[in-house]
């Protein structure tokens, strides 16, 4: 009973929130010819739960976003979101376990995908996803990934609904870990990956092999590669392919630069797997202790040949600048202004151009913990 109370006793307690409030003005909010702008007001808010102990961590996120627009062509939408996690650590390895229910706006989640969007059509997904590591020897360990996605759609856009059909994604991976130096790991394992599509002819699924190097040039500065190839078998059609994922970061007294590339099959919305390539750059400059000056360039390049229907955002080149103002340290006030050249998704594309500036506040307060 002794020991019991003590574990009791060691674990913490916490509830860290978050307020925000913004107004935007975007001139193409749906990336579409002809441009349809609108202006837009907004509240999010989110709640992080948390218990540790020595050995584990639970916490829970719920989390809300309201937005309302001045054009009619926009109703007013409500996201809300719903995560979880564990992690489990012991001596030898850890076990991290995660959950998340999303319930978003198109206007988000499909912009830079198949550009199907409209306020009146929500997507709701379930994500699952399991991670495990556990030591085989002094520099040895075994990794195991595995993820579940189940995706829906609903609203009153019926002509929108039917292009969005949704899809049931699985993944997997195992391999070993090895660490050569105290800098540098490397792991070598398989992975597969299945997408099952309300039309059973568009089910898709892909079997191959990869390495990932990870190297601390430093405490600021890291480079993670990864690279590998599969088997693929697309709506029927076998193939092969290369995945990649490259990330280099550095960080300074002064601010911090994120270089990330990467390809591989990405789910979407229409129901099928899109071989995917993106390239973003960000970067942070600390102007004073209290002023942040920071930027990032976004670029999405998607396949032609495996996107049902050829709707899709063939590519999509986005550029944002902020300025981040610290009055007190609980405080933020955030202008921003940025730029997207993409596409429509129509079989026969026009470019098209977006503006959009916007400025937010954002309160988060100390946790507040107790034993």
């Amino acid at each position: 009973m002794a020991s019991t109370g003590a574990s009791v006793h060691a674990a913490e307690w916490s509830i860290g929130p978050t307020f925000a409030v913004g107004t935007d003005d975007d001139n193409n909010r749906l990336l579409s010819s002809p441009a349809i702008g609108a202006a837009s007001t907004w509240v999010f808010s989110n709640v992080q739960f948390q218990r540790s102990t020595e050995v584990t961590q639970i916490t829970i996120t719920p989390q809300v976003q309201w937005q309302h627009f001045d054009a009619k062509e926009f109703g007013d939408i409500v996201n809300r979101n719903l995560s979880a996690s564990f992690l489990w650590t012991q001596e030898r390895g850890s076990l991290n376990l995660t959950a998340a229910r999303l319930d978003d706006s198109t206007l988000t989640t499909e912009l830079t995908e198949t550009g199907i969007a409209s306020s009146d059509v929500h997507s709701l997904t379930d994500r699952t996803a399991l991670s495990w590591n556990y030591g085989l020897a002094e520099r040895r360990a075994f990794v195991l990934q595995a993820a579940y996605i189940d995706l829906t759609y609903y609203g009153r856009e019926v002509g929108y609904l039917a292009l969005l059909e949704g899809y049931r994604y699985l993944t997997g991976s195992a391999g070993e870990q090895f660490n050569l130096s105290e800098r540098t790991t490397l792991t070598a394992s398989g992975f597969g990956d299945e997408l099952i599509a309300p039309l059973a002819i568009n089910d898709s699924h892909e079997e191959g092999g990869e390495l990932q190097l990870i190297h601390n040039f430093s405490e600021r500065m890291v480079l993670n590669v990864t690279v590998g190839g599969s088997a693929r078998s697309l709506e029927g059609e076998r193939s092969t392919g290369t995945v990649a994922n490259v990330t280099f970061t550095r960080s300074s007294e002064l601010g911090s630069v994120a270089l990330n590339y990467s390809r591989q099959l990405t789910p979407y919305g229409t129901g099928v797997l899109a071989d995917r390539q993106q390239i973003s750059l960000t970067g942070t400059y600390n102007l004073t202790e209290k002023l942040d000056l920071n930027a990032s360039l976004l670029r999405i390049e998607n396949s032609q040949s495996v996107v049902y229907l050829r709707l899709d955002r063939r590519s999509y080149t986005g550029l944002n600048c902020g300025l981040d103002w610290r009055p007190l340290e609980p405080w933020r006030l955030r202008l921003e202004g940025g730029t997207t050249r993409t596409q429509t998704f129509d079989a026969v594309s026009i470019p098209v151009t977006e503006w959009r500036v916007a400025l937010s506040l954002t309160w988060t307060p100390h946790p507040l913990i107790w034993p």
